[in-house]
């Protein structure tokens, strides 16, 4: 096993780190007929180009006694995973809630902060969810469908992903309609049969589960699901939650994840479907290993006094195992554990992980060595944040869940000390503690700030952020401090599944007798004729299949404002053009009211790889879809004017002017920062207003005249959508 000895005497604690020795992983086969084919279906798996496990280490790191305490000595201890170029093939099986309360409106928040329905269900945003995960798919991967109500149906059992599959997966997904009543163990059921009737030992398995409200058999839940697991010694895969809307049991969804070694993500509305589908399917994709457990025992005269964050088990010998679930290409799992020393001892802390691959059961040895230079405590810190984050929302989500006053005040109190412990951390100015500050302090602080956030959506809200920094996962594109996580290959897939999202043509309206209202209420839906009227009723069928305007699915996905391309022409005072990018401070531009505007800063924000969503308007110059241009006199969006295409587009741009409220770009007038304009698609009551100049004003670079801005950095009131704030690049 893998054994690490580190170094630590008590009075004497100094930051060290000794990595193992790095190996190649051989299978432990356990084939007694002489005919083993783990060599043939590696070879197999290669050709098909899925990634090999290759090389994985054990490194860990001695931190800083926390305030000089010798009983209180953090001690990182990390599971690396190398990097791979090509993923591994999975099969998906979609758990699909068809229960009445799914036919609620899906609303969206446009840019003017204002809740748009285009007619689409919540169920018809799951359909499309399922349709992204379908399309990231290839011929290498399986998917199957499994609807449920008060009963399940697999409607469509595993199968490849070709375009075959993908058409005979549409045309499932189309005939999915409601049905009443919730049996959440029944979906899961079927899930579960349906991946292990088509079980193979050449790919990972998953569940994915879509459902938005409360289940009528909770109490059987996961006593089934237990049951399960110990008939079959192991689940076929794991089971990630996707929780829609504002009456779910999140409590419930999170303990079927962590048993699963799955995941939880919280979608309060339709604008969430796409960052978290997207990011969800991507780690999904990068798998490597399952069932990773972690054994850890101290020497003598040291002792384990915690694990940080991470549930244990102790045996009667000392030994402290630690269940990591899966691993992913490029990310490591990282475990903070508080150490105590006897005086004058030196101690030694012996690691190993034991983990599956598709070759069978892995385990890691190598001699520990010194390093050739001691790694500084930081890291160490850095993760030991990270692990009073997680354990302060899990206290919270115990502390809070009356969701009376006093428990929310409570539970406030306690992200605000973790905070605060946070702020006074010698790791505070690392970028990634950075990240995790902003989490803790906007979007966590916030969700416990007042009772009725947190009754409604911040119960929800807290523990998926817990379990994404307990993954280490990035489970969307919006809080700041999860984009810190995943490797290359993820990044990668992630890209392909944002694309496809944004370019998969609208969901059809499925038709609902009925009409969720929310707080159980069910109402007749007055735009659904049956079909038995006759050629009328047909007619009024048809028409309610397809929305009434044209939808854009990126609205469902946005995460950027509102800017233009840097290679559009703007239109300087002295009558010249120049680029966009080419604008600085100082820079005199044309309003196109006859007067000239000094340019005070621009805000700047790199597209990731290079490629963004744009509108070409009259004129050529693209903008974002929701970034306001004057047009005969009408402010208005520029997806008002074109369809919105991926583009190559290296930065995007937006401007703050001297008393001037916008410049000619490509001979249109296109808004500026808090131009203060109340007409149209112009107005906002943030970028419209001084609270964005301020926003700017106490960003780094503001002084200079260029702020940078990161993918992501519009921040959203969580109660009712609207933009109130920006944030500097992570």
């Amino acid at each position: 096993q893998a054994r690490t000895r580190v170094g630590v005497r008590r009075g004497n604690f100094s930051a060290c780190s000794l990595p193992l020795r790095r190996f190649r992983l051989a299978p432990v086969c356990e084939d007694t007929t002489g005919a083993c084919s783990c060599t043939a279906m590696q070879a197999g798996l290669a050709e098909g180009g899925a990634v090999t496990p290759g090389e994985v280490s054990v490194t860990t790191c001695v931190g800083q006694p926390v305030e000089g305490d010798a009983a209180d000595v953090p001690v990182l201890v990390s599971v690396n995973v190398p990097e791979g170029d090509k993923r591994m093939p999975c099969d998906i099986c979609c758990v699909i809630d068809i229960s009445w309360s799914m036919s609620m409106e899906a609303t969206v928040q446009s840019a003017t902060g204002k809740a748009e329905s285009n007619g689409l269900s919540m169920l018809d945003i799951a359909k499309h969810a399922v349709r992204t995960i379908m399309h990231t798919l290839t011929e290498k991967d399986r998917l199957a469908i499994v609807e449920f109500a008060r009963e399940a149906k697999t409607v469509m059992p595993l199968t490849v992903m070709d375009e075959a599959g993908r058409q005979k997966a549409n045309s499932v997904l189309d005939a999915i309609g409601f049905g009443p009543g919730t049996a959440l163990w029944q979906g899961l059921s079927r899930a579960l049969d349906a991946l292990i009737g088509g079980e193979t030992k050449d790919r990972f398995q998953h569940i994915m589960l879509l459902t938005d409200g409360e289940t009528e058999d909770r109490d059987a839940v996961m006593g089934n699901l237990r049951d399960h697991k110990m008939k079959h010694e192991r689940l076929p895969g794991t089971i990630n939650c996707f929780g829609f809307g504002y009456e779910i049991d999140s409590p419930l969804l999170v303990d079927i994840a962590t048993f699963s070694d799955g995941s939880y993500a919280f979608i309060p509305d339709a604008g969430f479907v796409g960052t978290v589908f997207v990011n969800s399917m991507s780690n999904l994709l990068v798998t490597t290993a399952r069932d990773a457990r972690l054994a850890l025992q101290a020497g003598a005269g040291a002792r384990i006094e915690q694990v940080m964050a991470w549930e244990s088990e102790a045996t009667k010998d000392g030994t402290v195992f630690v269940n990591l679930g899966s691993l992913q290409c490029g990310q490591s799992k990282d475990v903070v554990l508080k150490m105590s020393a006897e005086a004058g001892s030196e101690v030694c802390l012996e690691a190993s992980v034991e983990y599956s691959t598709l070759w069978g059961r892995h385990r890691a040895e190598a001699e520990a060595k010194p390093a050739g230079e001691a790694a500084g405590a930081g890291v160490v810190e850095r993760h030991r944040c990270r692990s009073l984050f997680i354990t302060a929302l899990k206290e919270v989500a115990d502390v809070a869940k009356s969701c009376s006053e006093e428990a929310v005040k409570a539970g406030h109190k306690i992200v605000a000390d973790t905070g605060a412990r946070v702020q006074a951390s010698a790791a505070a100015s690392d970028e990634k503690v950075a990240a995790l500050l902003e989490d803790i302090m906007g979007q966590s602080s916030e969700a416990l700030s007042r009772v009725d956030y947190w009754s409604k959506w911040g119960r929800h809200y807290v523990p998926s952020v817990m379990l994404a920094h307990k993954l280490e996962q990035c489970n969307n594109f919006k809080d700041p401090g999860v984009q810190t996580y995943g490797g290359t290959l993820f990044e990668e897939l992630r890209d392909m599944a944002d694309s496809a999202f944004d370019k998969l043509p609208a969901p059809k309206i499925t038709p609902a007798m009925y009409r969720y209202m929310g707080g159980g209420t069910v109402v007749r839906n007055p735009d659904y004729m049956c079909d038995n009227l006759g050629p009328r009723g047909r007619i009024a069928m048809a028409a309610a299949a397809a929305p009434a305007a044209p939808v854009n699915m990126a609205a469902y996905n946005d995460r950027y404002g509102g800017c233009i391309d840097g290679a559009s022409q703007a239109l300087l005072a002295s009558g010249k053009s120049c680029r966009v990018s080419e604008l600085s401070r100082g820079d005199l531009v044309a309003v196109g009211d006859g007067s000239v505007a000094e340019v005070l800063c621009v805000a700047r924000m790199l597209c990731p790889g290079q490629r963004a969503v744009l509108v070409e308007v009259p004129g050529g110059t693209r903008l974002t879809p929701f970034h306001p241009l004057q047009v005969r006199g009408e402010w208005l969006f520029p997806v008002e004017l074109g369809e919105p295409r991926e583009c190559f587009c290296e930065a995007v741009y937006s401007f703050v002017l001297r008393a001037a409220p916008s410049l000619v770009v490509g001979g249109l007038r296109c808004i500026a920062l808090g131009h203060g304009i109340q007409d149209g698609a112009a107005k906002h009551a943030y970028f419209g207003s001084d609270r964005v100049l301020e926003d700017l004003a106490a960003m780094p670079g503001y002084q200079r005249g260029l702020v940078e801005l990161a993918p992501g950095c519009v921040v959203r009131d969580p109660e009712t959508g609207r933009v109130c704030g920006l944030r500097a690049e992570a």
